[in-house]
């Protein structure tokens, strides 16, 4: 839906790198704000203005310009990048004896909607615009707001009852003073988040285009894609409930990446004939089931290396916001070797190496050991 927005808007190529980069951006460089926001009107009131705000920028939209676009996109991002800190925490908070659990089901939730936006996405502009993208996307894309508002609605009675001065089991943490810049840990569970981000991001944006490049149709791409973004909905809630009955997550990490390495070399090499195109897909499942399980360990760690809800607070401000900084670059390299390469060799000794680094910072973070506030 994306694409026929970008077409239909006219935008240039400064635009469209705005918009393929920017909201990955504003995710890392608004997750600080996290911590101020909730030192004033407490998390759970934050999340409230955190989905005002996402409403808001998904509404903008229906203005159907370049402009409207543009802005609105980097509204929601930033308010995605605030919301995406606060939630860790508060599971963390909230949820201490059943923390992997409700990670498993956050990460699920999360992947089901990027599973599903692209599919309605279509369907619905050509039904409101009368058969016509062109005249249907503003209203599809703005039509997200929706469950953003309904969202609100929900959370609203929460965030009355806990403000920043309540007391008792669901008070808000207070924000206290570690000092995680020098703790490895820290750092380590930081890379991990920021690398295997890069790879989620690269796998959004080029993905299709290599399954295209390798001879499939728009349509059998278009499949691939799907199966893509539904293989990450049960191993992003099965990863952090297996992995988190075990005070280390090693092996996790280790497999997920395996699933990873398996499935990008599969849709960089597989011959297009074998299976009728079917190895094609299920290198393509085997992504999306890597990359499901590795964002649903990342935000794991962040929990379960944390001490308490605070030290989580802080924690997952640090390993979002550099993480998600970092991860922006990773469509750019690839982006950039792709354009100054013939085929696809250098883009997979790319891939080949991120997931190395990937690797070798999720087995540090996974290990058994506690950042203690």
């Amino acid at each position: 839906m994306l694409k026929e927005a970008i077409h239909t808007a006219h935008l240039g190529l400064g635009e469209i790198s705005v918009l393929t980069s920017g909201p990955v951006l504003l995710l890392g460089v608004c997750a600080p704000l996290a911590t101020v926001l909730t030192r004033r009107l407490g998390a759970e009131r934050t999340v409230l203005a955190v989905l005002l705000v996402i409403a808001a920028g998904l509404a903008v939209r229906l203005g159907g310009t370049s402009q409207a676009l543009l802005g609105g996109c980097l509204l929601a991002a930033a308010g995605i990048g605030v919301g995406n800190v606060i939630l860790p925490a508060l599971i963390k908070r909230e949820f201490a004896d059943r923390s992997a659990l409700m990670i498993g089901l956050y990460t699920m939730a999360l992947c089901l909607g990027g599973a599903l936006a692209p599919g309605v996405a279509v369907p619905l502009a050509r039904w409101v615009g009368d058969g016509s993208l062109d005249a249907g996307w503003p209203t599809a894309m703005a039509a997200w707001a929706i469950p953003a508002l309904i969202a609100c609605g929900l959370w609203l009675p929460y965030a009355l009852k806990n403000g920043p001065h309540a007391t008792g089991p669901a008070a808000t943490p207070a924000v206290v003073k570690i000092p995680l810049l020098g703790n490895p840990l820290a750092w380590q569970a930081t890379a991990y988040m920021g690398l295997q981000s890069s790879l989620v991001y690269i796998g959004f944006s080029w993905l299709a285009p290599i399954l295209r490049d390798r001879g499939l149709s728009p349509e059998a791409a278009g499949l691939a894609a799907f199966i893509y973004f539904i293989g990450q909905v049960p191993s992003a809630l099965a990863a952090p409930l297996l992995a988190g009955r075990r005070p280390d997550q090693r092996v996790a990490v280790a497999v997920s990446m395996a699933l990873c390495l398996a499935g990008f070399m599969g849709c960089l090499f597989i011959p297009v004939e074998l299976a009728g195109g079917a190895g094609l897909w299920l290198a393509t499942l085997l992504v999306g089931l890597g990359q499901g399980a590795t964002f649903g360990l990342a935000l794991l760690i962040i929990v379960v290396r944390s001490a308490n809800g605070r030290v989580a607070a802080q924690l997952s401000a640090m390993a979002q916001g550099f993480g998600y900084t970092l991860a922006a670059g990773g469509p750019l390299v690839i982006s950039l070797l792709h354009a100054l390469t013939t085929g696809w060799l250098a883009v997979a000794a790319a891939l080949v190496c991120l997931m190395g680094a990937t690797l070798t910072a999720g087995l540090l973070a996974a290990r058994n050991k506690i950042i203690d506030g």
